[in-house]
C-alpha cells in the first residue's frame, strides 16, 4: 500500500478540454489555494473570479452585453442541434428520407490554441457533407480513445472497441482517398 505521505495531488488539463495551459494554471492555483483542493461549485468559482485581484478574473468576460451575446449564441446552437429534418411523401405522410440533422457541428481552429465547435445548417436533405460527418466521427473516436483507452482495468472490455474504431477509421480513410 502506498503511504499517503509519499503521494500528492496534481491538477492537469483533462483530455479533450479546450483550455490552454495559461488558462489552466490560475484555475489550478485557485482550486489548490482558495478551495483547498475541494471541488467548487460553478457559482463559487464565479464569485471568486469576480474579485478584481483573483488569478482567474481575466478568464471571464465581465462585460454583461458581450457575455449575454455569448450565452444567446450558445442557446441558439443548442436549439439548432435539437432539430432533425425528414422528407415526407405528401400523399401518404410517410417518411421517405431522414432524419438528417438540420445543423451539423463544424470544428474551427482558433489561433492554433483551441478548437471551437460551431453549428452549420445542413444545406440539402440527403446531401450532408461527407467530409464533415467523417471528421466529426474521427473526433469522437479520438475523444473516446483518449477518455477510456488508458483504463488498464477495463482493457478486456475496451480493447475490442478500440480495434473496431481502427477498422472503421481505415474504411473512412479509404473512402476519403477514393473520393478525391
Amino acid at each position: 500500500m502506498v503511504s499517503k505521505k509519499s503521494t500528492r495531488y496534481e491538477y492537469r488539463i483533462a483530455n479533450g478540454a479546450h483550455i490552454t495551459k495559461s488558462q489552466a494554471e490560475p484555475l489550478f492555483e485557485v482550486i489548490r489555494d482558495k478551495f483547498k483542493g475541494e471541488r467548487p461549485t460553478p457559482e463559487q468559482l464565479v464569485r471568486e473570479a469576480k474579485r478584481k485581484n483573483s488569478p482567474i478574473n481575466h478568464l471571464f468576460d465581465w462585460d454583461v452585453e458581450t457575455a449575454a451575446q455569448a450565452h444567446w449564441r450558445a442557446r441558439a446552437a443548442y436549439y439548432l442541434r435539437s432539430i432533425d429534418v425528414v422528407e415526407v411523401e405528401v400523399r401518404t405522410q410517410k417518411i421517405v428520407r431522414g432524419p438528417v440533422r438540420f445543423a451539423m457541428p463544424a470544428v474551427y481552429d482558433v489561433s492554433n490554441t483551441h478548437r471551437i465547435l460551431e453549428y452549420t445548417p445542413t444545406q440539402r436533405l440527403g446531401k450532408e457533407p461527407v467530409a464533415n460527418v467523417l471528421e466529426r466521427a474521427r473526433c469522437e473516436f479520438k475523444s473516446w480513445r483518449a477518455r477510456y483507452g488508458a483504463y488498464v482495468e477495463f482493457f478486456d472490455m475496451f480493447d475490442p472497441v478500440l480495434k473496431e474504431f481502427d477498422k472503421v477509421e481505415a474504411i473512412m480513410d479509404s473512402t476519403t482517398v477514393s473520393k478525391k
